[in-house]
C-alpha cells in the first residue's frame, strides 16, 4: 500500500506533456495463506473499483472493503 501511494503521488505530480496531467487509482490486496489466485485477484479488483467510485486518484486496500 505504501509503494502504491508513492507511485500514485509521483504520477499525480508529473507533467507528462505540457498541460497534461495523469492520475491513477490502485487496489491493493495482501495475499492470504492458502488463498486461491482468483480470490486474491478478485479482492484487489474490488478494491480498485472502490477507489474509482470514491473519486479516483487514490489507493484502496482490500481490507477497507465493506
Amino acid at each position: 500500500a505504501e509503494l502504491a501511494e508513492k507511485i500514485r503521488v509521483l504520477i499525480e505530480q508529473t507533467e507528462f506533456k505540457p498541460q497534461f496531467n495523469l492520475t491513477v487509482s490502485f487496489g491493493v490486496a495482501e495475499y492470504l495463506k492458502d488463498e486461491s489466485y482468483e480470490s486474491w485477484l478478485s479482492r484487489a479488483d474490488k478494491a480498485l473499483y472502490k477507489a474509482k467510485h470514491q473519486g479516483r486518484n487514490r489507493v484502496c486496500l482490500a481490507t477497507d472493503l465493506d
